[in-house]
């Protein structure tokens, strides 16, 4: 039987392996997407994707400023889809 830090590790990469191809699976969305909301939504899920693959990375690492960063890329992944939005409905 393993022991609970090689479970950890284990559950932290297949974490990290299926956040990657969601965020492949993203990208290709916001690039092919018919509709500028698709693009919108897109980007939005990749950015989430992405913070919670740094946090993956930092709580394995035992990194703790990495969850400051974490706070920093929403808030600018939260506004860079707001202006997307607001773009999308002047247009």
């Amino acid at each position: 039987m393993p022991d609970a830090e090689t479970l950890k590790r284990l559950l932290l990469i297949v974490a990290a392996v299926f956040l990657g191809a969601n965020i492949f699976l993203c990208l290709m969305r916001a690039v092919l997407g018919p509709r500028h909301a698709d693009r919108i939504a897109a980007f939005w899920t990749m950015s989430m994707n992405v913070i919670l693959l740094a946090a993956i990375l930092g709580v394995s690492s035992g990194e703790s400023y990495i969850a400051d960063i974490c706070l920093a890329f929403g808030a600018v992944g939260f506004l860079c889809a707001s202006v997307l939005a607001g773009s999308e409905e002047k247009s």
